[in-house]
């Protein structure tokens, strides 16, 4: 389902005669691998002339080139290229040069460079037809954690440094960067994650659950499954207003 719905938002973005290219970021983790799995499958993929698209990374470990920690080398394996997308087309993270190297600045500065290069009219970023972001246990996204200073940068790309769960260095777009999307699409799958959706639903403060401050220009959507979506009230996954309490 999310594969079609992200073809179809490609592919009518693409029939407007003044566009000549879409552009996607993808996330990292199982669901990314398998949305690529979904990609190749599905019956619409002839919708569109891949050659049109670039795809881009939310975040990646700064490790070496292939490394089974990056998510680049995860969704590549996943076949993201056999969709038709072109090589020259795909603009992950830059990796690091060894496994000693600790110049993960570097690579910030490298990569907010390389997204200024396809930015429209001095955007710092490209307007990105949809982001796809996974919303981890703690309320994560992107490698952005609660209650780092990096949730308040207005840099397009920052370093993370120790976060709580490995790999310890990373490359991140900010949720200034993040905030430019026509369409941020979060991901969430697991009990492990019920907490952190229900409170970003409920408008939690961002510097707690990073998630909450994840916002599309257009659309911010939820693709969340029973498990993730346990703790959510009534009101806020059906849409319809909470049943009244019984009379005392």
């Amino acid at each position: 389902m999310l594969a079609d719905r992200l073809i179809r938002t490609l592919a009518f973005r693409l029939k407007d005669e003044w566009v000549t290219h879409a552009h996607i970021a993808i996330t990292g983790g199982l669901i990314s691998q398998a949305i690529c799995d979904a990609l190749q499958d599905s019956p619409l993929r002839r919708e569109i002339d891949w050659r049109q698209v670039h795809v881009w990374w939310t975040d990646d470990a700064f490790m070496p080139e292939g490394h089974i920690s990056r998510n680049e080398t995860r969704v590549r394996a996943a076949g993201i290229a056999r969709v038709g997308i072109p090589e020259t087309n795909l603009h992950p993270v830059p990796a690091s040069l060894h496994s000693d190297d600790a110049a993960v600045d570097r690579a910030a500065t490298e990569y907010a460079s390389l997204l200024r290069r396809f930015s429209p009219h001095g955007r710092p970023v490209p307007v990105f037809d949809v982001l796809l972001l996974d919303v981890g246990p703690l309320g994560d996204v992107g490698a952005l954690y609660p209650g780092e200073r990096t949730l308040d940068s207005q840099a397009t790309v920052v370093a993370v440094a120790n976060p709580p769960s490995p790999p310890m260095l990373r490359v991140s777009m900010t949720l200034a960067a993040i905030r430019n999307a026509a369409r941020v699409w979060l991901l969430a799958s697991g009990a492990d994650r019920a907490d952190a959706v229900t409170s970003a639903l409920m408008g939690a403060d961002l510097h707690d659950v990073p998630a909450a401050g994840a916002k599309g220009v257009i659309e911010t959507k939820w693709w969340v499954d029973e498990a993730a979506a346990r703790t959510v009230p009534r009101a806020i996954r059906y849409g319809v207003p909470a049943e009244p309490s019984p009379a005392a």
